[in-house]
């Protein structure tokens, strides 16, 4: 009788273990590359969020812009065999060799609004979040429009290295070629998505090139700090454009302060990563490599028709 007992309670502990093994929430990793700037503080809300709408467990890891530190977080997650891990890319190059570790440990990799280096895409699952090239091809062709395809221009970029910052540089520079040969870019200069550091190097290039006709900030955070240097100098005859569709952004394209910008939501750019991240988890196929969100062009015309989100 005693030993019925005990295979009923042995046989019942296994069910349990099963039941709680087969119905353990996901576990995902999130490797961010710094959170000290607004777009990501939002993305991380959104992300939040989605977490409790999904019900599974997030580990989310701040790499403050540091890619060593990034490259030990991956390390740090594969080790805790995480189900899937989300990645958003500090340095493109840099995160590769992380990359192929996790995919040799099997874990899957989602790609978040920065995608690493094309050489690195066999590691991935898929990418999910916005297309750099084509906002920076958006940037392009309204400058393009604004200058009447002749004049002169600047661009503030963003932390070098970054997905954003390498790929709408592209987008912009070889569209402007394409469409607008007779705009010339009189300088490029890094300003690592921190306004301050927009607006002092807009200020020199304000007394260095007294022709400046236009200017492409990788981000709007860069093109309202050259606008707010172009302000103080007393200049009012200049197109500004930015990417991103900030408050500020898009105050900014409503006073007149910038041409234009296209929106790029960090909610949706969260939740896709995490829509993506989830079915993998549950074992769904993911069929496509991109996707992405949407990325309007906003102008005066059409700026009353969005929210900011950061």
């Amino acid at each position: 009788m005693k030993k019925n007992i005990l295979s009923i309670c042995i046989i019942a502990l296994s069910f349990m273990l099963f039941t709680f093994s087969a119905s353990a929430a996901p576990v995902i990793g999130l490797t961010m590359p710094g959170l000290n700037v607004p777009y990501f503080a939002s993305y991380i809300g959104a992300w939040d969020t989605a977490t409790k709408e999904y019900g599974v467990e997030t580990i989310v890891l701040d790499a403050q812009w540091d890619p060593a530190k990034q490259a030990s977080q991956m390390e740090d997650l594969i080790a805790s065999n995480v189900d899937v891990i989300v990645v958003v890319a500090t340095d493109t190059q840099a995160i590769i060799p992380s990359l192929e570790k996790a995919f040799n440990a099997g874990i899957p990799i989602v790609a978040s609004n920065a995608a690493p280096d094309e050489s690195a895409y066999k590691f991935l699952a898929c990418y999910a979040g916005p297309d750099d090239y084509q906002e920076g091809v958006i940037a392009a062709e309204m400058m393009a429009e604004a200058l009447e395809g002749k004049g002169n221009v600047v661009i503030l970029e963003g932390a070098p290295g970054t997905h954003p910052a390498v790929y709408r540089q592209k987008g912009f520079v070889e569209t402007i070629e394409k469409i607008a040969p007779e705009i010339k870019v009189l300088a490029s200069q890094p300003a690592n998505w921190q306004k301050a550091m927009a607006t002092s190097i807009m200020e020199s290039w304000v007394l260095k090139y007294p022709n400046i006709d236009g200017v492409f900030g990788h981000d709007d955070t860069l093109a309202v700090g050259a606008a707010d240097a172009a302000k103080a100098a007393g200049i009012t005859d200049i197109v500004i454009i930015g990417i991103g569709g900030s408050g500020e952004g898009l105050a900014a394209v409503k006073s007149g302060d910038l041409y234009g910008t296209n929106l790029q939501s960090p909610v949706e750019d969260a939740k896709l990563a995490m829509e993506k991240a989830v079915a993998i988890a549950n074992g769904e196929e993911v069929k496509d490599f991109f996707y992405y969100i949407p990325i309007p062009k906003v102008t005066k015309e059409n700026v009353d028709q969005f929210e900011p989100e950061w």
